[in-house]
């Protein structure tokens, strides 16, 4: 017995729109198949090493950004708060006023530009990125870096720069009269898990106050620093062993010098005083001037050539 007519133009119906989501599907996968971004440039290798040495890069990875003069361009990237990068901003300003035309430097701050952060694979701030003429990666480095060993790691891909005495001599001068030792300085912590309980939030709030009002010209200087830093990511995991911390919101006073720690000490009963701002400011004050007095009027620790 035959189908009526109803039924046959049904089958035929359900047939053709399973064939056509067929092809659709096929050729939705070879679009995104043709659709993947290979050699865009963005550099993905890993980041350099974490003991502060420039080293080379693992490939050669071709920039976007390559220097519309075609000069070897030295790329910083950091912060206008931590510590490190305030130090390298006069050494960033010099290289660009003595090396116009010889060197392009850059400074992206990624705290207001974090998208140069992952498309760098910037894990510590700050990193400097040596890349050359041709937009192409040598070198890595994270933290602080000197300009003698900038123009060194610069020298070891081949590109000489002459040392203009003078600026250097200029600059030393300039921050010998600020005043303040730019080797050793402060940074106040508030080191906390990913979790973190009402009067724990209320107490960084309050402390982040005291520390900017109490501490506004040497926040402006570089000389002390603040941060606030989630122990839990994987970036910061080695502070929990450093600072010996195990699920608790703490807050720590370091002295470095250079970006090497020389000291630290934990303050007891943060949680408490910082839940009141008069008090937690007094608090601050009282317990950075003690720690400060007890680094500085000790001598610092003998290297290898002071023993």
């Amino acid at each position: 017995m035959s189908l009526p007519r109803i039924a046959r133009l049904g089958i035929v119906c359900i047939v053709g729109i399973a064939a056509a989501s067929i092809i659709m599907v096929k050729r939705a996968n070879e679009s995104a198949s043709d659709g993947v971004m290979t050699g865009t440039g963005s550099p993905t290798e890993p980041v350099g090493d974490t003991n502060q040495s420039a080293s080379s890069s693992s490939s050669s990875v071709t920039l976007p950004e390559v220097s519309e003069r075609r000069l070897p361009r030295l790329l910083d990237l950091g912060s206008d708060t931590c510590i490190p990068c305030k130090m390298m901003a006069p050494i960033l300003d010099q290289l660009r006023a003595d090396f116009d035309g010889e060197m392009d430097v850059e400074f992206i701050n990624v705290r207001k530009e974090p998208a140069a952060a992952t498309a760098y694979s910037v894990v510590l701030i700050p990193t400097q990125i040596f890349i050359d003429r041709d937009g192409r990666i040598l070198a890595r480095h994270e933290g602080f870096m000197s300009r003698e060993d900038i123009l060194t790691t610069w020298k070891q891909f081949g590109y000489s720069f002459d040392v203009d005495g003078e600026a250097q001599t200029a600059a030393s001068q300039q921050t010998a009269e600020s005043g303040q030792d730019v080797e050793r300085h402060f940074e106040v912590l508030y080191l906390h898990p990913t979790l973190r309980c009402h009067d724990c939030l209320v107490a960084e709030e309050n402390i982040e106050r005291a520390v900017n009002a109490q501490f506004a010209g040497e926040l402006e200087s570089g000389y002390v620093g603040w941060r606030s830093i989630d122990y839990e990511m994987e970036e910061n995991r080695e502070l929990t062993d450093r600072f010996e911390m195990s699920d608790r919101s703490e807050l720590v006073l370091v002295l470095y010098r250079g970006s090497a720690i020389e000291s630290w000490e934990s303050l007891p009963g943060m949680l408490e005083i910082g839940q009141d701002e008069a008090a937690a400011a007094a608090w601050i004050v009282d317990m950075f001037d003690a720690f400060e007095q007890a680094n500085l009027d000790a001598p610092p620790p003998l290297d290898d050539e002071g023993i």
